[in-house]
This record gives structure tokens, C-alpha cells and sequence, in this order.
């Protein structure tokens, strides 16, 4: 089982605001940016497959969210049997833990793997995984959530787990579900996404541009450097640049045109 942490610990974490955003959350690309800006912060992980359904008689329904390109639910073919095969498995060995969450540290997929086509392939980088189940009483339909990450052993907090499952699982209900052949992808959601900076995205910049490091950075702001990487990815397409050097310049100029312009309206 994962250690405690204690009350003190979690009024440290910004829990509350982690929480309280997890109520705006309406689409699906709310919800990735919700779990790759403040969830992986207290919960570390690539790869999210949110499976739900009859695991009983295989008609099993799955989300997918990773901060790694190409592993989105609408890479899953229509009929994965590996993916079925591997949750149906998890979902036993979830059974036998008398539906507690539980951990599998030095992970490896290749058992799992024996089509090169399957989506599941794409997990061969995964290390360790953290499962937990929901239990739909009046539904019938369990869920299963898989975090995934490169790291081979994780470091899980029982209680922060059990706080915070509840919110992702009421989260993921409310979004719409990007089915296998939806011509949406959460990289075309974020596209249309207007080219504002965030809040975090302005503190990023900020700690980019006096040279901080994304290990840094991350530190400073209590998140992963992999959440880092994501929001420099989306930072640099707003600003359409490839680089630090120039994301912090075109920022710098960015943030003086708004200046001078607010200045001359006040004139």
C-alpha cells in the first residue's frame, strides 16, 4: 500500500484550487489541461486509459489522455483486443485486491504487446502503472483508471489518491467522450483554443525568461517537469516559435506593444 500523508501535508497542497478548477471542467480539453497542469502535480504520470463498461462481457468503452503524441483514444482501432485483453486483466487483478488500488512498479507491456498494431504497443516506454476503480452500483458499469509513467517504481500517497480520485472520475463523466472515430483530437481542441496566455502559462514565461531550468521551474511551482514541457509545447505554438531564446523574446516584445497600447488609450 502507498504511505500516508498527513493533514498538514495536504492543507500544504494546493488541493482546494485543484479541486474547485475541476468543477469548470465541460470539455475534453478542459479536462487534459486539468490533468497535465495540476493533477500530475500531485499524481505523476504519462499516460491516463480511463476504461469503463462490462469488463465481465468485454464491452468496454476508453479515454485516453497522455502528454505523448499519437496515444490519443482515437488511435484505438474499433476493435483493440490487446486493450481489451490488458484491461480485463487489470480489472481481475483489481477484483482479487477486493477493489482497492493498487501499484505495479518495474512494469513492462510486452506480454500484453503481441500486435505491433494494437495502440497498447505505443507503452513500451511505461514503467509503472497506478490503478483505481469506481464502482457504478446503479450503472452497472465499472471504471477502471490506469495512470501510467516511465518511472519504474512511484511514490503514492493513499490518502491524497482517495481525495482526489473521486473529482477526476465526476470530471471525466461530464465531458463529452471522443470516441475512436471522432474527427476531434485534443491537439485540434487546443488549436482552437484563443492564443491568451494562462495564468500558469505568464508564471512559465516568467521563470523562462531569468533562465531557470524546467527541473526549476517545476520545483518553484510545486509541478512536473513533464507538465513543464507541456506548457512550453503550447506556449511555443501560440507564439509560433521553436525555441526558449525565442518564445522569451517575442514575449518581451509581446508584453511591451500591450503597454505602450493600454498607455495610449489612457492618453
Amino acid at each position: 500500500m502507498g504511505k500516508q500523508i498527513s493533514s498538514d501535508q495536504i492543507k500544504a497542497h494546493p488541493l482546494h484550487d485543484v479541486v474547485q478548477r475541476s468543477f469548470s471542467i465541460v470539455r475534453h480539453v478542459d479536462f487534459f489541461l486539468w490533468l497535465q497542469d495540476d493533477i500530475a502535480a500531485h499524481l505523476p504520470h504519462d499516460v491516463l486509459i480511463a476504461a469503463w463498461g462490462d469488463f465481465k462481457s468485454g464491452k468496454i468503452h476508453y479515454d485516453i489522455s497522455s502528454n505523448i503524441p499519437g496515444l490519443r483514444t482515437q488511435a484505438l482501432h474499433e476493435r483493440d483486443a490487446a486493450v481489451d485483453g490488458f484491461s480485463s486483466d487489470i480489472y481481475k487483478k483489481w477484483i482479487k485486491n477486493k477493489k482497492k488500488w493498487f501499484a505495479i512498479h518495474h512494469f513492462s507491456i510486452d506480454s500484453w504487446c503481441q500486435d505491433d498494431e494494437s495502440l497498447l504497443c505505443k507503452l513500451k516506454e511505461m514503467r509503472s502503472v497506478i490503478v483505481y476503480g469506481m464502482v457504478d452500483m446503479r450503472g452497472k458499469e465499472d471504471s477502471l483508471y490506469m495512470f501510467f509513467s516511465k518511472d519504474e517504481t512511484t511514490e503514492i500517497f493513499s490518502n491524497l489518491l482517495e481525495t482526489l480520485m473521486p473529482h477526476i472520475d465526476a470530471a471525466l463523466r461530464r465531458v463529452e467522450w471522443l470516441a475512436v472515430d471522432s474527427e476531434k483530437t485534443v491537439e485540434s481542441l487546443l488549436a482552437s483554443e484563443n492564443t491568451e496566455f494562462t495564468q500558469r502559462e505568464h508564471e512559465i514565461l516568467h521563470w523562462v525568461k531569468v533562465g531557470k531550468s524546467n527541473y526549476e521551474i517545476g520545483k518553484i511551482l510545486n509541478i512536473s517537469p513533464n507538465t513543464i514541457k507541456s506548457h512550453l509545447k503550447r506556449i511555443f505554438a501560440k507564439l509560433e516559435v521553436s525555441t526558449r531564446a525565442q518564445a522569451v523574446s517575442k514575449y518581451v516584445n509581446k508584453q511591451t506593444t500591450e503597454k505602450t497600447s493600454k498607455s495610449e488609450d489612457t492618453l
